[in-house]
């Protein structure tokens, strides 16, 4: 599948736990995530850029993470009850398994 090559993200795979919750299950190897040393497994995503996502889909998570080469995100993850924010910047993900879930929507 021909991904865009100007989109990068930040390297975080997620799964929903049963209440719709996205956890952090695993980081690329070498992505940005993994590179700041921040970002644990079991991280409950919380905000990007200052949008609520506790509970989105993560078709709407991926826009959010996703941009240009070289920008920067700010991501906000609960962690045992504490709020961790990161600023991360964007880069080449060789596997970005949170895309290839998104499932493709109109224009709009």
């Amino acid at each position: 599948k021909p991904t865009n090559p100007l989109l990068c993200g930040v390297g975080i795979n997620f799964r929903a736990d049963r209440t719709g919750v996205l956890v952090v299950s695993s980081l690329v190897p070498d992505g940005p995530a993994q590179r700041t040393g921040l970002v644990q497994e079991g991280d409950v995503l919380c905000e990007i850029e200052g949008t609520q996502v506790l509970r989105s889909p993560l078709s709407k998570v991926s826009k959010l993470l996703l941009g240009e080469n070289g920008t920067t995100v700010n991501v906000v993850f609960l962690r045992d009850d504490e709020r961790v924010t990161i600023d991360f910047v964007r880069g080449q993900v060789r596997n970005l398994l949170a895309v290839s879930k998104v499932e493709p929507v109109g224009t709009k």
